[in-house]
């Protein structure tokens, strides 16, 4: 016990070693403002540290830069205060477990106070938001309570304004998803606190729509301003989701994904391709939770959806729409292939006949990426299976003459003879030359 004690305290006091010769490392040769106050901040946190007659172990300087940060004059100042968290978040990642599930509440609440206080100073936020992911990746389902308002604070900057603030509040949320993982209880918390950020955000392009449609001429600037603000927030949290969607609870992904499909109404390009990157990072995701019957129902809506191969047609002109549809159906077919092989072949008839439309696509880049995925899909063995082409040559073979609904095979090749006949070869021709009126 005595010999363990003594292993802990010296791989703790390596630990502080290692994040003070990290910073010096990292900090030590620029001579950037903000590197010399990381640097001043660091060796202030020593001299605190050592002044309590303690070895600098990444437990002793958390310790001491968690009581830094509820004093005054340190958040006095912006400087201080962006070095200090610089300092923590260094020394997060090596403080034990078990120290930080027992410091969490008083933690988060630190931390969270960090942030509200300084909304306005990017620096600030950036390095506070980083420690909260790593605080909260600690947190397990008996302390939700206390994990719970600063999860809901880290997700409201999944559609900040700042670029750099957002990308590292996705950072944050993905360490936090990621650490869920083996907790379904926990991630099941956090991923619906994320799908209710979705109800929120995601309807808010047609509502403000439809408030902008009812207003006054006096009204109509500040109707189209909401629209503006409602827009960027769901381009914001799509961007965010092509990322968390495929760590997120299996419970939730259904309300999420129906909230993604109801863009698409909209018929707003970049939005629409925005939502179909989102779908399709979750269909590729491996080992995600996306359930192979809610993969099938999402590979049906894309196939049955007229309106949203139109919306797609409409995005960048037609070409990266329809491509960005494309290459989810790609992803969708081979994900599904692998997980429910019947439900792949139900759907790969279906699948062939969209992308053979595709090929008499009047952009080129529309025809070629359909043309790939087709070849790709039908060369791949997971999807067109040996097992599919048997029973097709089967039925081929003892329906011999007699009616009745084709295989899913004969389906297959009756849409790649479509694309190869005569009257398929001419509306390509009519689509790729120029109308003359």
């Amino acid at each position: 016990m005595i010999d363990r004690l003594l292993t802990d305290l010296t791989l703790g006091q390596a630990e502080g070693t290692g994040v003070v010769a990290e910073l010096r490392a990292r900090h030590g040769h620029s001579a950037q403002p903000e590197s010399q106050q990381v640097l001043a901040v660091l060796q202030a946190v020593l001299d605190v540290v050592a002044a309590e007659g303690m070895q600098p172990s990444p437990t002793a300087l958390f310790a001491a830069v968690m009581s830094a940060l509820e004093r005054e004059d340190t958040r006095s100042s912006p400087q201080v205060l962006a070095a200090m968290l610089t300092v923590l978040a260094a020394t997060l990642g090596r403080v034990p477990t078990s120290v930080m599930r027992a410091k969490l509440a008083a933690a988060l609440q630190v931390l969270s106070s960090v942030v509200e206080a300084a909304r306005d100073q990017a620096p600030v936020v950036k390095g506070a938001i980083q420690c909260l992911g790593t605080v909260l990746a600690a947190a397990e389902p008996g302390s939700w309570a206390a994990a719970a308002p600063a999860w809901q604070l880290l997700l409201g900057f999944l559609t900040d304004g700042r670029p750099k603030v957002r990308r590292r509040a996705v950072a944050s949320c993905l360490e936090v998803l990621a650490a869920a993982q083996t907790s379904p209880q926990l991630l099941g918390l956090e991923s619906e606190a994320l799908a209710q950020l979705c109800r929120q955000v995601l309807p808010g392009p047609a509502a403000a729509a439809r408030a902008a449609a009812a207003a006054t001429n006096k009204q109509r600037s500040a109707a189209e301003e909401a629209i503006t603000r409602a827009v960027a927030d769901a381009l914001h949290l799509l961007g965010a989701l092509k990322q968390l969607l495929p760590l997120m609870a299996g419970s939730t992904l259904p309300g999420v994904m129906d909230q993604v499909l109801k863009l698409y109404s909209l018929r707003q390009p970049l939005v629409t391709r925005h939502a179909t990157d989102a779908l399709t990072a979750l269909a590729a995701a491996p080992g995600g939770h996306l359930a192979p019957a809610q993969l099938d129902q999402l590979l049906g809506l894309v196939l049955e959806g007229e309106e949203l191969w139109e919306a797609a047609g409409r995005a960048g002109g037609g070409v990266d729409g329809t491509l960005a549809v494309v290459r989810l159906l790609d992803a969708g077919m081979r994900s599904l292939a692998e997980r429910d092989a019947r439900a792949a072949a139900r759907r790969l008839p279906r699948a062939a006949h969209a992308l053979a439309a595709q090929l008499a696509a009047r952009q080129e880049g529309v025809r070629h990426g359909a043309k790939e995925v087709l070849a790709g899909l039908l060369g791949d063995e997971s999807v067109l299976t040996d097992a599919l082409i048997a029973d097709g040559a089967r039925a081929a073979a003892g329906r011999a003459g007699k009616a009745g609904p084709p295989s899913p095979l004969a389906s297959v090749v009756a849409a790649l003879v479509g694309a190869l006949s005569p009257a398929a070869a001419d509306a390509t021709r009519r689509a790729v030359t120029p109308s003359r009126r």
